[in-house]
């Protein structure tokens, strides 16, 4: 009898499609809920908890900033005007949100790396 392995719990998969579906559900969140700056603000600081604790992929907010934006230039030819500044907008707290976990990468990796140098 042949072992079953399932992949679609396997760790790597894990770590691929968990960032995806967070980043998803923050875009849901923050384009269903009714607009205002604290709580976009605080959806978007909660996303930045995440990928910083589970170390996510800082690239995945930022690739999805791009593709809001790409749509965002389709629409407005469409001449979608209230939902173009929306989704300018949340594009603009992606990119925020990216750059933040780049950042807090960058300070992980740099004191680290200082720790080694010590010892």
């Amino acid at each position: 009898m042949i072992p079953v392995k399932l992949s679609f719990l396997s760790r790597k998969l894990y770590t691929k499609v968990i960032p995806i579906i967070i980043t998803l559900a923050v875009f849901v969140l923050t384009f269903v809920l009714p607009e205002g700056d604290l709580k976009t603000l605080l959806i978007f600081s909660a996303l930045i908890v995440v990928f910083s604790i589970y170390r996510f992929d800082s690239g995945i907010p930022i690739s999805f900033a791009i593709i809001l934006l790409v749509i965002t230039a389709f629409l407005t030819s469409q001449k979608a005007d209230d939902l173009v500044k929306r989704l300018a907008e949340l594009s603009y707290w992606f990119l925020i949100a990216g750059i933040a976990c780049i950042l807090i990468n960058f300070y992980r990796n740099k004191t680290k790396s200082n720790k080694e140098e010590i010892a």
